[in-house]
């Protein structure tokens, strides 16, 4: 609404003041009997419309603020209509303004148990027995919270009482037979469910609860028709269509289930258990769009709900966004505390992917906390051994393994083992210090000087690498992890003559080993000996197609030759085999990216941040990519932050965040990053460019002026030259 809509809005009311007590007109007088006069009106338009229904209660909400009733009414039929989140706070408002009212307490609690959450249900529930005993429905509610929580003792009681009290009410008849159903002999309660229909036939209740037992009994065919004729009994309720959709959904009918949940959305598109299912329908039926937009959308209509979280977590897990999984499963595993089937699934799935991330720590955290609520599950266990025994190679989780390592009497074994760990997952630092400690105490163990060495590379410093290894085979020339390094030394050197010589010296001590004529393929490539190459690393892997290393070769092979759909192929191979492997989803992103598939390389890079999320190429890649295509903007600030914490100085990574930065509005921050980035690589036309974008939005129209003209001076035809020419018009006018 304009402000001349509203000041003139406010002068009709004035003047209509004004003018009012001149024309006769009081204060309008309340009707006698407001409740009566709506309740008609409701109860009209619920024949009509139950959206027409709605309207009316909460007109009557307007007009009566402090008033239990309408807001009663409007949740007694949102509940019908499966509408859980708006009749609970319907119900608790209708309680503030009339807390003496025992049937809205009880409907309160009703919807609190639809909604899972029994203990705040039993609450309610015992306000309303603490002053009448005897109230039979509020007795079977009581029965149902308590079985839920599992005191079926208490529970039985109850229902007993409850059907004692109250054996012609075919609602209470129906909650008793439906526990009964677990409790009891599925047969013997079907025969006493037949008695009871042929005593209330047109009883939704009664038959929901006979078709229940039709489901125990194994009868599924018969629970559709009965549920069936319920829904003839009972047109468009909520909960008789929820029922057909599950069972429809566990037959794998995914078409009658989607028809089911499709009915409740009609009416009540808010619906988040009908979201939910019809995610999980779209997604059978492979519409993975729509079912991640139903998940999403469950979440939203209802927050407090544990179950869409899980549905949501599943499904970004299984499609590689398992950052995104972790935080959904996270949520729900938090809001399921007081469901424990919920509470474990989330956990379940969250201690796997915390597992696929090479997270063994966060994964072991997961299993204790579910052995530390149910000492025998064995699922936990399971997933406790895996979470100390990382990648499935025997080798212990990062903890166990430091732990062992920092013992005083640690063996070579366990120091290896975890020095090993640390290279894999890039601190090259704390593999140093780990190694000259052990060195300190036992000098000359030749396998810890190798992995110091290694270490030494990974931070920069050849030379002392190269001393070191050279120093090894001089007194154990018969060691063939030596001459690999060596071998990989001299081949990132350009050093390919002694590089050859490694390699060929490496495969005469260890024929078996593939590394060393992958090496020799490598080697090949950098001479550009192409057939060579190929011959090597196909060599490789008709005796040993399960060679990750090989494939990579091979990708390499075709990623530089300009074959990007032979290079993914092979890089998918590679990371299928070697799970812990980083290089194979990061060479996968870079082919991704040059097939124009940029989606998929951000699949690819989460992948190989995953397997090491200290891989600075990757999040610099990974966040240009979201940024620059505006995948998403804010994640890729977060990877920019990232790599720049861990390679503060690099000119390609600074000017990542500075785009990110950008993207998001950050202009200041964005034009400090990537003047840094530009004054450390001033040769960089790309980077000038994206300067002088950053420049020419802060207003400083001649700063952006003179980069992007030195951009296009330095090169004409860079990968965003032609925007470069556009920004330039622009700013000539």
């Amino acid at each position: 609404m304009t402000g001349r809509h509203i000041r003139g809005t406010l002068a009709g009311l004035v003047l209509a003041a004004l003018l009012a007590p001149s024309l006769g007109c009081g204060a309008p007088e309340e009707p006698r009997e407001p409740e009566q006069a709506f309740r008609r009106r409701a109860a009209a338009a619920e024949r009509e419309s139950p959206q027409e229904a709605l309207s009316v209660y909460r007109e009557a909400q307007r007009r009566y603020p402090t008033e239990a009733w309408p807001f009663a009414g409007f949740g007694r039929l949102s509940r019908e209509l499966g509408r859980g989140r708006e009749a609970e706070e319907a119900f608790r408002q209708a309680v503030r303004w009339d807390s003496t009212r025992a049937d809205t307490r009880v409907a309160l609690a009703e919807v609190l148990l639809d909604r899972g959450r029994p203990e705040e249900a039993l609450g309610w529930l015992r306000t309303v027995l603490s002053d009448s005993a005897n109230a039979a429905w509020p007795l079977a509610l009581e029965g149902r919270a308590l079985a839920t929580l599992g005191r079926t003792g208490e529970a039985e009681k109850a229902f007993a009482r409850a059907g004692h009290l109250a054996p012609d009410d075919p609602r209470v008849a129906a909650e008793v037979m439906h526990h009964a159903i677990s409790a009891d002999s599925a047969d013997a309660t079907l025969a006493r469910l037949d008695e009871l229909v042929s005593r209330w036939p047109d009883s939704p209740d009664v038959r929901l609860a006979r078709a229940d037992a039709l489901v125990a009994c194994g009868r599924t065919d018969e629970a559709l028709e009965e549920l069936g004729r319920a829904l003839d009994v009972a047109p468009g309720r909520a909960r008789i269509h929820r029922a057909i959709a599950r069972l429809a959904a566990s037959r794998g009918d995914s078409t009658r289930a989607r028809e089911q949940w499709s009915a409740i959305l009609t009416t009540s598109p808010n619906d988040a258990e009908a979201l939910e299912g019809f995610g999980e329908c779209a997604l059978a039926s492979g519409d993975e769009r729509a079912a991640e937009e139903a998940f999403r959308r469950a979440i939203e209509a209802d927050p407090d709900l544990a179950t869409p979280y899980l549905a949501l977590g599943r499904f970004l897990a299984r499609r590689d966004r398992r950052d995104e999984a972790i935080a959904a499963l996270r949520k729900g595993r938090a809001r399921a505390a007081l469901e424990p089937e919920i509470w474990r699934a989330c956990s379940r799935e969250l201690g796997e992917l915390h597992l696929a991330l090479g997270e063994g720590g966060n994964a072991l955290e997961v299993a204790d906390a579910m052995l530390g609520r149910d000492p025998d599950d064995d699922d936990a266990r399971e997933l406790r051994g895996r979470a100390l025994a990382a990648g499935g190679g025997g080798s212990v989780a990062p903890e166990e393994l430091e732990r062992s390592a920092s013992r005083p009497e640690a063996s070579e074994r366990e120091i290896l083992a975890y020095v090993d760990w640390l290279l894999a997952n890039g601190d090259a630092d704390r593999a140093w210090t780990v190694t000259s400690d052990w060195l300190g105490r036992h000098p000359g163990d030749p396998r810890a000087r190798i992995r110091r060495a290694r270490a030494n590379l990974a931070r920069g410093f050849d030379d002392e690498a190269e001393a070191e290894l050279h120093d090894v085979l001089g007194a154990h020339e018969d060691l063939a992890e030596a001459h690999a390094t060596l071998a990989r030394l001299y081949l990132e050197r350009s050093r390919l003559p002694d590089a050859r010589f490694h390699a060929s010296e490496g495969a005469r001590l260890a024929p078996e080993d593939a590394e060393f004529p992958v090496l020799e393929g490598r080697i090949a490539m950098r001479e550009e000996r192409w057939d060579d190459a190929r011959t090597a690393f196909e060599r490789v892997l008709e005796l040993q197609p399960g060679e990750a290393d090989a494939w990579l070769g091979l990708g390499r092979l075709h990623l530089e030759r300009g074959r990007t759909a032979e290079a993914v192929e092979c890089f998918q191979k590679a990371r299928d085999l070697d799970e812990g492997d980083w290089q194979a989803p990061y060479l996968l992103g870079l082919a991704e990216t040059s097939a124009g598939r940029p989606r998929d390389a951000v699949v690819a890079y989460r992948t190989a941040l995953a397997r090491n999320e200290r891989l600075v190429e990757a999040h610099n890649n990974l966040a240009w990519l979201l940024a620059d295509l505006d995948l998403d903007p804010v994640l890729a600030e977060v990877h920019a932050r990232r790599a720049a914490e861990l390679d503060p100085d690099n000119p390609n990574v600074l000017g990542t965040l500075g785009w990110a930065l950008y993207k998001n509005r950050s202009l200041a921050s964005a034009e400090l990053n990537l003047a840094k980035a530009t004054l450390l690589r001033p040769e960089d036309p790309v980077k000038r460019y994206l300067h002088a974008v950053v420049l020419f939005h802060q207003g400083r129209t001649e700063d952006s002026r003179r980069e992007v003209t030195r951009a296009l001076e330095l090169s004409g035809d860079f990968p965003e030259a032609d925007r470069a020419r556009d920004l330039l018009r622009l700013i000539e006018g």
